[in-house]
């Protein structure tokens, strides 16, 4: 089986279709490097730099620091970094100087803890076997004097998430599963994500059982992932991810998204879906256009069946006649009944009342419209039964109004 990490299981939870690429078939795609990557790797590089120092004695000085960055910045920087489209380089080279410096004032002179590791990489296994077996890197590994361990990553995205989210985050938490089987005295571990752009530094810690419930999740995902076979049974998820895919050129639902946008006149394979789709989309508009219109119509046909219900009743007609048509106007007399729906107390209190009488059997499999039928004069109805049911029942009027040909008279 595998080795997995955190960011190979987050890829596939993502979106399986990129982890099929990446990972299956190890597509390979021409790669820019994001500016949001580029950021936080100078970012790690300083800070590594500054606990190595530490670590040798040595606290460097605050601008000598910006100057190490800004230095990586530049001997690492090309034109080929994708900005996707915001801001400059200058400008994000600037977020990066000040997540520096907010760091830098927050913790110096950085001797709360004793620094164990820096990018520290992990090889452990989830199971008693070594069946499952996991690898990572954690930022920094160190410890405080009360003998806790605690496990820092450094964030430079511009989202500061909540503290129930980063209660949830599996990736720190499965370094502390790794951690505990490097040393015999990992008992106190505390989660410590630094998010450098906000200036702010989230904490979180895991019981015994919660990390016992993400190995048994973990070892379900694996289990899933290894059981998929072909590209099929990996599908696409589409997300606002999508847009830092690396393989949207080759995705099912990206594809001829992309050959379209890319040429004004695109091949015919490309344009023939083109030309369907802009004819559907043609079509669906005029549809709801005309449904729209349906909608009015109909409102204002309402509205001249209660004026006609109203000019009938008051010049005492049933037909009311136009050129070519007319319409006839009725009115019928019926039985209301309490509905569970909309009288639910008045429902039930019925219902009770039938079944402490001894007409339950007779009436206790029919529906309203059986019950209406009883109330009737005529039906041979008991009449202590249609009393009971009418003490729930009231008359009402209902009006019926039907458009038609026009009778000629003889």
């Amino acid at each position: 089986m595998a080795t997995y990490s955190h960011s190979k299981l987050s890829s596939f939870e993502n979106c399986p279709r990129q982890y099929y690429y990446r990972y299956v078939a190890r597509v390979r795609v021409p790669k820019a490097e994001s500016i949001s990557l580029f950021l936080g790797s100078r970012v790690h590089e300083t800070l590594e730099h500054l606990y190595r120092q530490r670590r040798d004695g040595v606290v460097v000085p605050r601008e000598e620091l910006l100057e190490h960055f800004r230095q990586s910045w530049n001997k690492a920087w090309t034109d080929e970094v994708d900005l996707h489209g915001k801001g400059t380089p200058q400008g994000w080279r600037d977020i990066g100087v000040k997540c520096v410096e907010d760091y830098y004032d927050r913790h110096h002179p950085f001797d709360d803890t004793r620094t164990i590791g820096l990018e520290k990489k992990l090889n452990f296994a989830l199971d008693d076997s070594g069946g499952y077996s996991m690898t990572g890197y954690i930022d920094r590994l160190s410890k405080r004097p009360d003998g806790t361990w605690e496990i820092h990553d450094y964030k430079t995205g511009g989202s500061l998430p909540t503290q129930p989210e980063m209660d949830a985050d599996k990736q720190l938490a499965l370094y502390q599963i790794g951690l505990a089987g490097m040393w015999k005295d990992v008992d106190a571990v505390e989660l410590v994500w630094h998010y450098l752009r906000h200036d702010e530094r989230i904490t979180s810690t895991r019981t015994a059982e919660e990390l016992r419930q993400l190995k048994t999740d973990t070892i379900s995902l694996i289990d899933d992932i290894e059981s998929r076979k072909g590209e099929p049974a990996f599908p696409t998820h589409e997300s606002p991810l999508c847009n830092w895919c690396d393989f949207q050129g080759i995705c099912p639902i990206w594809r001829h998204r992309l050959a379209v946008a890319e040429t004004q006149e695109p091949a015919p394979a490309i344009s023939n879906g083109k030309t369907l789709v802009d004819r559907w989309a043609e079509l669906d508009a005029k549809k709801k256009e005309l449904s729209a219109e349906e909608d009015r119509l109909s409102e204002e046909i309402d509205r001249i069946k209660a004026k006609l219900v109203q000019y009938a009743r008051a010049q005492g007609f049933e037909v009311v006649a136009g050129s070519e048509m007319e319409v006839s106007v009725s009115t019928k007399e019926s039985w209301t009944l309490p509905r569970k729906t909309q009288e639910p107390e008045q429902a039930a209190e019925l219902e009770a009342s039938l079944r402490d009488s001894k007409w339950w059997e007779q009436v206790s499999g029919l529906d309203a419209s059986r019950l209406r039928k009883l109330l009737d004069e005529g039906t041979g109805t008991d009449p202590a039964l249609r009393a009971l049911i009418q003490r729930f029942a009231s008359r009402t009027q209902e009006q019926t109004v039907r458009l038609r040909q026009k009778r000629s008279s003889k």
